[in-house]
């Protein structure tokens, strides 16, 4: 049968409505006069009638001469839906009680924290959950901002999936959100849906040639920063797919104030992140001779991608077009080529959102 879209703990489709409906006009119900007038099941039947009586829509009048009553939906929602949406409304008033409660004890904590780390106050967290809940209770609870780095060429349709319904709402409560992308995300389209969405909201984007690593701060007061895997250098490991389980949050108000000011310096680098523009078809000609920098000194194919925000096959592609256009026969030839041409030099250029970046000899497809 069709489906009516009643709703309700119970779907109420066509059968329902009939079984409804005669009892309003027969003040009667035989199960076995409607199964047979229906040509449904007895089982059919009797679960429509008790689900209607479930939610109160008929009663028996009469027990002694079996005599039903309908009652008005409105009646009927009046006794079943308004009690159970009040017990919701309470147990969501002592829930606020709750955080509000356990919310007090916050500076205690971090007094102490900052006490025992001598003036640091940072939690290291090694569950993906547990991290992911945390930044979503500090969504919750943020009042003012969000300023976000993200590294890379793009995030993916799940994560965004799941941001844009959260970031969505602080935007609405009048949160500002600000976000520094890599040039490289223009390309996504998962990314380009993103942002256009949230920048008719209200949302800021911006993107620059190259971001250190992920970083997210709350209200100026929390950071989040992910832990990465570190070489005998003390440096990210080269093979680092950019990718960690584990994430430090900073509270401390010295740390989060050189964060902010970190992020303030790339944010003022950056070029407006405007997805309904056209996108750039070459890379930027400071992408290019940071491409050639890093060949100079052997970097691997995986460390130039990482550091641009591409895949290593668009950065391999990249790195053959510049090779070819300088006539080398290694990347390392074409670096040193590159040196001694003066082509590592960092010239005035244009941003990807003022006409475009340069396409000059030696530009590359775009990522």
């Amino acid at each position: 049968m069709t489906s009516l879209d009643f709703g309700g703990p119970s779907d109420l489709d066509e059968l329902h409505a009939v079984v409804y409906q005669h009892v309003m006009e027969t003040r009667e119900l035989d199960v076995a006069s409607l199964t047979a007038a229906l040509g449904c099941g007895k089982e059919q039947v009797e679960q429509a009638r008790d689900t209607l009586v479930e939610l109160q829509l008929i009663v028996l009048s009469s027990p002694e001469d079996g005599r039903w009553t309908v009652v008005s939906p409105d009646v009927a929602k009046a006794r079943v839906v308004d009690p159970l949406e009040n017990k919701i409304r309470h147990q969501a008033a002592l829930a606020e009680r709750m955080r509000q409660q356990i919310h007090a004890l916050v500076p205690v904590h971090d007094a102490y924290r900052r006490k025992e780390s001598r003036g640091q106050a940072i939690d290291i967290v090694s569950d993906l959950t547990v991290v992911n809940l945390l930044l979503n209770a500090e969504s919750d609870k943020c009042a003012r901002e969000v300023l976000t780095l993200q590294p890379g060429g793009g995030r993916s349709p799940e994560r965004l999936a799941l941001a844009l319904e959260r970031d969505r709402a602080m935007l609405a409560r009048g949160v500002r959100i600000r976000t520094v992308y890599q040039h490289a995300a223009r390309y996504d389209l998962p990314t380009q849906g993103y942002v256009e969405t949230l920048t008719r909201a209200g949302g800021e984007f911006r993107s620059v040639d190259e971001v250190p690593d992920r970083l997210v701060i709350f209200d100026r007061s929390t950071c989040f920063v992910p832990i990465r895997p570190l070489c005998e250098r003390g440096e990210l490991s080269a093979d680092d797919p950019g990718r960690g389980e584990a994430a430090a949050i900073i509270r401390d108000p010295q740390v989060t104030a050189f964060m902010v000011r970190l992020f303030s310096v790339l944010w003022d680098q950056a070029q407006p992140f405007d997805p309904t523009f056209p996108q750039p078809k070459f890379i930027t000609d400071h992408q290019r001779r940071m491409i050639l920098r890093l060949m100079a000194t052997g970097a691997k194919d995986e460390v130039v991608a990482r550091r641009l925000g591409m895949s290593v096959r668009t950065c391999r592609r990249h790195i053959s077009d510049l090779t070819q256009a300088l006539g080398a026969e290694s990347r390392f030839q074409a670096g040193v080529i590159a040196a001694r041409l003066g082509l590592l030099a960092a010239p005035e250029e244009t941003g990807p959102e003022e006409g475009g970046p340069k396409a000059t000899g030696l530009s590359t497809a775009g990522a």
